[in-house]
């Protein structure tokens, strides 16, 4: 592995010409990786957080830095933070909010981008992302004009919460990833402005699953399990079988889609993480790591099925505990890379900061 780091904050947003940076409570924009950001704007809130935010270990505790963002249009984009939504203007650095999370959520793990789906309305969408299941869980979705509705209602008990949404246009649909134990796990399949939501895949730890993407009709997915062996999955939609493509060291939570040379590829992180089945305050302060998940390296894979996945590089889970100061993991920025842009997450060397993998893959 070659990392180079390239900024000592973190990539949220990426696209052609256009990267957000978020670091100690701030924004910031460039119209290239290799020019100093300019400042946008500061993230609202109180004078106390503000000060936590320069402290890294208080950051990493009280969740003060966001994970999830989306581009709006060429002039705008979305960040989730501690319950709410902010709408961020490119030029100005104006920063309005823009929606809030049902109570008890910080942020989903993602927002999905809605365009030209056949039977949706372009947009953006995402689904409640909470830790208890007697509650509801909601899909919403942000109309092109800023308009947030909740478009879909899973019945109280049917799932804990709702991990990823994935716009699939090729077959007029999104496919809803759910967990996270029991029959709560399932893979969905939403149609028609969620007009009709029917599982495709429920009902065990092998359809738990954090990231997939679609090609042709097959969907692959990696599982999102601390206690069984991780695998990433071929489901063939058309026969409904379901194939082990890559034996995996630990849970996926993250991933994102790279194109260069006319080529799709894609990448995902295991995670290092606790068992799950610790309760109260040791699940805060323990080192034990579920039984899925190998060893204390956070793993980066990249391809694709037609060529294969392969592990890239590997990020090591420094000594803090797993939960209080957050699992060992690598997030990406939104939106298709055209480069391998990573952002390390509680590991030694790289916390906090945007690494450029410079690999030849």
């Amino acid at each position: 592995m070659r990392a180079k780091i390239i900024s000592h904050g973190q990539l949220l947003l990426a696209d052609e010409n256009k990267y957000v940076f978020f670091k100690k409570g701030k924004l910031f924009f460039s119209k290239s990786i290799q020019e100093t950001p300019r400042f946008l704007c500061r993230i609202p809130q109180s004078g106390l957080k503000k000060l936590l935010c320069n402290i890294p270990l208080a950051e990493r505790m009280l969740r003060l830095a966001p994970r999830t963002a989306a581009w709006i249009d060429d002039h705008s984009f979305l960040i989730a933070h501690r319950g709410i939504v902010y709408r961020i203007e490119l030029e100005s650095g104006k920063i309005t909010q823009d929606h809030m999370f049902v109570s008890g959520m910080n942020a989903p793990l993602s927002f999905a981008s809605v365009h030209g789906v056949k039977g949706f309305d372009d947009g953006i969408v995402y689904g409640n992302y909470v830790g208890e299941s007697k509650y509801p869980i909601s899909i919403w979705h942000r109309s092109m004009d800023g308009a947030w509705k909740e478009v879909f209602c899973f019945s109280k008990g049917s799932v804990r919460h709702v991990h990823q949404i994935i716009a699939d246009p090729e077959h007029d649909r999104l496919l809803i990833l759910t967990g996270d134990t029991g029959h709560e796990v399932g893979i969905w399949e939403a149609r028609d402005n969620f007009a009709t939501v029917t599982p495709l895949l429920q009902g065990s730890q092998q359809y738990r699953s954090c990231f997939a993407f679609v090609e042709d009709d097959h969907i692959y997915y990696a599982t999102d399990t601390p206690l069984e062996q991780n695998y990433l999955y071929d489901f063939d939609a058309v026969n409904h079988t379901t194939a082990i493509l890559n034996e995996l060291p630990g849970p996926v939570i993250y991933g994102t889609a790279l194109e260069r040379a006319g080529e799709r590829s894609y990448l995902f992180a295991t995670s290092v993480e606790p068992d799950s089945r610790i309760r109260g305050k040791r699940y805060l302060l323990t080192y034990k790591r579920g039984p899925g998940v190998r060893d204390t390296y956070s793993y980066l894979y990249f391809g694709n099925p037609k060529k294969g996945f392969r592990v890239i590089a590997k990020f090591k889970k420094d000594f803090l505990p797993m939960v209080l100061f957050q699992f060992g993991n690598v997030l990406f920025p939104a939106g298709i890379l055209r480069k391998i842009y990573v952002c390390p997450q509680s590991v030694y060397t790289y916390q906090g900061k945007t690494v450029e993998i410079e690999e030849e893959v």
